[in-house]
């Protein structure tokens, strides 16, 4: 089975601490299985097509009250803390929020940073690569930061 067909609903998430409460929520919903996740070895590569509306805006910029860029948060327990600004609108004249699927991307190649940066992530005895990491959601833990959500399949 294909990665980016996997259902993902009961795979269980990387925990992470919290920065913050949680507000606002962004779903990454798949295409074949009515539910969440898109794999973040394919959005590292820019694979995003298991995701409906990978073209839709990630952000409702002016209700959300989005700025330029938003503070990415990686917060994986037992792991150095990653964060890091990422721009979330489109330097257009109208300045449009990025796109689900470049937020999906994005969020892959500050992933793939993060274990580059903390070392390998041991689950069950096996070092977790972006392949067996599916996001699922985007969490706002603070006015500017957002933390994924994000679930882990190991075979």
């Amino acid at each position: 089975m294909a990665a980016s067909h996997y259902p993902v609903s009961n795979l269980p998430i990387l925990t992470q601490e919290l920065y913050g409460p949680v507000g606002e929520t962004i779903d990454f919903e798949q295409v074949s299985q009515g539910g969440l996740g898109v794999n973040l070895g394919e959005a590292y590569g820019g694979i995003t097509r298991a995701l409906i509306n990978p073209d839709s805006p990630a952000f409702n910029v002016e209700e959300m009250g989005i700025a330029t860029k938003i503070m990415l948060r990686i917060q994986v327990v037992e792991c150095k803390f990653y964060a890091r600004q990422v721009y979330a609108i489109r330097t257009t004249q109208n300045a449009d929020s990025i796109s689900l699927g470049r937020l999906a991307i994005t969020i892959a190649e500050e992933m793939q940073k993060f274990l580059d940066n903390a070392g390998p992530i041991q689950y069950e005895e096996r070092t977790l690569t972006l392949g067996n990491m599916f996001l699922t959601k985007l969490y706002r833990v603070s006015r500017g930061s957002w933390q994924p959500e994000i679930r882990i399949r190991v075979v």
